[in-house]
């Protein structure tokens, strides 16, 4: 197994395959016609809610990069704050 350092982000968080969570949470919307996935949701075997959970702390921690922030923005019905 490959040595990972600290700053590497583990393989199964959010930030282990962005394009995974950013796509999983694409289709949700466009077939939900918005984007508040609820916690406990699974698409695919994909754990969508707690990876969208996990994407908005980061984001009101001030440690969600920028581009992150602009590609989710571009979601249709995407919304920082889902119970407001």
């Amino acid at each position: 197994m490959p040595h990972r350092n600290r700053t590497d982000p583990h393989p199964r968080s959010p930030e282990a395959n962005p394009k995974r969570s950013v796509t999983a949470l694409d289709a949700f919307a466009a077939r939900e016609g918005h984007a508040r996935v609820p916690h406990d949701r699974i698409e695919d075997g994909y754990p969508l809610g707690v990876k969208v959970a996990s994407i908005r702390g980061k984001y009101r921690r001030g440690t969600l990069p920028a581009e992150r922030v602009s590609t989710l923005e571009e979601i249709p019905g995407w919304t920082w704050f889902p119970k407001s």
